[in-house]
């Protein structure tokens, strides 16, 4: 159900985050900025929710120091499921699952 996006992901990814802004977005600027991230998987972690080999969430992370905090976080910078999808307790889910990954992660950096 949950995985690490890929770069055949981009343009669902890009229409799901567009529908969390109610706004279009660059598409171009978007898979350059996308692309650059999956490349990063030290400060970016993009995970995908499936339904029948269709993604229908995606919540993105980003991992860094932060001084106010004097430690390693994560932060959720995107989190949108599509809307047919909603209150079926699928975000509760992924949230847990990124939670899971972020702490797996933070481990590495200690």
């Amino acid at each position: 159900m949950f995985r690490k996006a890929s770069i055949d992901d981009c343009m669902t990814v890009y229409q799901l985050i567009c529908d969390m802004e109610a706004e279009t977005l660059h598409y171009f600027r978007f898979q350059e900025i996308f692309k650059k991230q999956l490349n990063d998987d030290t400060r970016y972690e993009c995970i995908v929710c499936e339904e029948n080999e269709t993604v229908i969430g995606i919540l993105n992370l980003r991992y860094e120091e932060q001084l106010h905090h004097a430690e390693n976080i994560a932060e959720v910078m995107e989190f949108v499921v599509a809307s047919e999808y909603r209150n079926k307790g699928i975000g509760r889910k992924m949230f847990a699952y990124a939670c899971e990954q972020a702490i797996k992660k933070m481990d590495v950096f200690k």
